[in-house]
């Protein structure tokens, strides 16, 4: 039987996939980087899809419910999808960017997409780039008279309640980490994947003139598949040791690190297999916090930074990333201080509040019952 988790909000259910458990290695981080740190785990992709089957399928007979809400296209959706068809109970989905883009490799993955969209009552995406990848999935007629009615832009969003942390505790959390001082920082936060751009980073840190580095550490936040690879090359650029790697952050601690940074990057690409962001839940968050941020022009930023809260650069380009920190770094405190307002009021547009109310109108509409 699925584990299960009664909360306040919601009851988690998690169900098994592999014997013995210590096998279950899919999900957590994400299948995709779990599947490059070993290609042998994609013997268990088979299993996987037909135990989530089987586990939503009980779930849909048990609860008897008015609409199946599936997170991530491949393959919650899918799955949502053949349930829906088999129970005769409305669905809909949410797209991030790699759940497509993993989907286009497969065989026959047009008709499988056009399949679960004629289902679908409705189906949301986090940015018009995600939205793209079903999309270019048609020719225009296709999707016109098809599946555009049924697509929202709605992104991810964040909490904007959580009040700045005292000042002697942030000090004391990044001091474990060898982050020392108050503002000297420039951060970086995510998974360590290819598709997050952070070499480009770490070139770009090496960039600035040694006394900038002296006086602003880099921290990279996060863990993944790239870890060892960016260490050694943040050793071959000269600057492993004004660079920090904190590993995996969360809590109190991934809030220190976005509170008291003098600047957030966001150096994402459009890695070798066409996978990019959708839009980061971290950007929003990093905003709120009241940061400028410096992001490349496929991270999903450019739709909706502007100006005044921070810059786009072009992807894959270092000498763009360096002299947009570098830009920052010159800045005066009064326009510091205006730019960290104008990323406050923007981040107020994605507050949990504000896309909830979005996505509970369509849900609505989606239910069989109108959910009243």
């Amino acid at each position: 039987m699925p584990d299960r988790t009664e909360t306040d909000s919601h009851t988690e259910i998690r169900y098994h996939y592999a014997w013995p458990r210590t096998l279950e290695k899919l999900a957590g981080r994400g299948i995709l980087p779990a599947l490059r740190e070993q290609p042998l785990r994609y013997l268990l992709i088979p299993f996987f899809l037909a135990a989530q089957r089987r586990a939503l399928a009980r779930l849909v007979r048990e609860l008897q419910p008015d609409l199946i809400y599936a997170h991530w296209f491949m393959p919650q959706g899918l799955i949502a999808s053949n349930i829906s068809h088999a129970y005769a109970v409305p669905y809909m989905f949410t797209t991030h960017a790699a759940d497509v883009s993993v989907l286009r490799r497969l065989p026959f993955s047009r008709q499988l997409v056009a399949r679960a969209l004629r289902r679908a009552a409705c189906f949301t995406a986090v940015s018009e780039r995600t939205a793209s990848k079903l999309r270019d999935m048609f020719d225009d007629v296709e999707w016109n008279s098809q599946f555009a009615s049924k697509l929202s832009i709605i992104p991810m969003g964040t909490s904007l309640a959580m009040p700045d942390l005292p000042a002697d505790d942030v000090r004391k959390l990044l001091t474990a980490f060898g982050i020392g001082g108050d503002q000297n920082y420039i951060l970086g936060l995510g998974r360590l994947s290819e598709k997050k751009g952070f070499d480009y980073l770490i070139d770009a840190y090496s960039e600035l003139s040694p006394e900038r580095r002296q006086k602003y550490q880099l921290v990279v936040a996060g863990d993944g598949q790239s870890a060892a690879a960016l260490k050694e090359r943040a050793s071959a650029r000269g600057v492993a040791d004004t660079t920090v790697f904190t590993g995996y952050v969360n809590g109190e601690l991934k809030q220190a690190l976005l509170q008291n940074a003098v600047t957030f990057v966001l150096p994402s690409i459009i890695d070798q297999s066409g996978d990019s962001e959708g839009m980061p839940v971290v950007l929003m968050e990093a905003l709120a916090a009241g940061k400028w941020v410096v992001a490349s022009d496929v991270s999903g930023a450019e739709e909706i930074l502007h100006d005044e809260c921070g810059i786009l650069v072009p992807q894959r380009s270092s000498e763009a990333l360096a002299a947009a920190i570098e830009d920052l770094l010159n800045c005066d405190e009064e326009t510091m201080l205006a730019r960290s307002r104008a990323a406050r009021e923007l981040a107020d547009q994605f507050a949990w509040e504000s896309i909830a109310r979005r996505h509970l109108q369509l849900i609505k509409l989606a239910g069989r019952s109108g959910l009243s």
